[in-house]
């Protein structure tokens, strides 16, 4: 795992995480259980912190991550996985997901 550089945030798609953070904005975005899938593979290769920052750069925005953990706790709702051709099981994610909310939250809270 390293960091992006500025080209690398320039290629790397967004799709996952772009779903995921304008829900709040546009009643015209539904998640789907593959945003999250498609996250959690991303987050296997950079960091939660090199995506934000890649997500700064290319929308010049800054998240929230008490916002954030709470778009991540979503993944609950769903009780169905997509076919998958890498092992993965909705139980893993849905742990991934609130582990990843509890982190951002006592983030937050340390401030």
């Amino acid at each position: 795992m390293g960091k992006i550089n500025k080209k690398d945030i320039s290629e790397l798609t967004f799709t996952p995480i772009q779903r995921i953070i304008f829900d709040e904005f546009s009643k015209n975005v539904k998640l789907r259980i593959k945003d999250f899938v498609d996250l959690y593979f991303l987050l296997k290769e950079f960091t939660f912190w090199d995506l934000l920052c890649g997500v700064k750069e290319k929308f010049r925005m800054e998240l929230d991550f008490v916002w954030l953990a709470s778009d991540f706790l979503k993944v609950e709702k769903f009780n169905y996985m997509p076919k998958m051709l890498v092992p993965l099981n909705l139980k893993d994610l849905q742990g991934f997901y609130k582990d990843l909310a509890k982190k951002l939250g006592m983030r937050v809270v340390k401030k």
